[in-house]
């Protein structure tokens, strides 16, 4: 879902440009399509909380993310994630480090993680 949900950041319009991390406004319409696929899929809510996840604790997770066309750093693509954060979620506000609930990423098909949001078990999202 993540992966999803974030390719059109490292595989987009802002990308393109000679220097895209010169100016994030070049993320503008990138950043439109991962809410819009969020939304889409009903997955914003979790989306914000594995973004602030990822700024938050970026170290040994957040490279799987950076894609290959661009070779964003860790520290760009914390830039990057606070930007769209602030883009999709500008009421929000991030967890730090002491307030964060601890997140683990998981590798899982689509269908996998749909029935894992589905299910009773799952706290409420409320």
């Amino acid at each position: 879902m993540v992966q999803h949900c974030l390719k059109p950041l490292t595989s987009g319009r802002g990308i393109s440009e000679s220097n895209p991390l010169a100016d994030l406004r070049h993320f503008d319409t990138d950043i439109r399509e991962v809410g819009r696929r969020a939304e889409e899929d009903g997955n914003s809510k979790w989306l914000s909380y594995a973004i602030n996840a990822l700024i938050v604790k970026p170290k040994g997770r957040i490279q799987s993310l950076a894609g290959q066309q661009y070779p964003f750093s860790d520290k760009e693509m914390v830039e990057l994630l606070c930007y769209t954060y602030a883009k999709l979620w500008p009421e929000q506000t991030l967890a730090n480090e002491d307030t964060m609930l601890e997140v683990e990423f998981e590798s899982m098909s689509n269908e996998i993680w749909q029935h894992i949001r589905s299910s009773e078990n799952l706290f409420d999202e409320d």
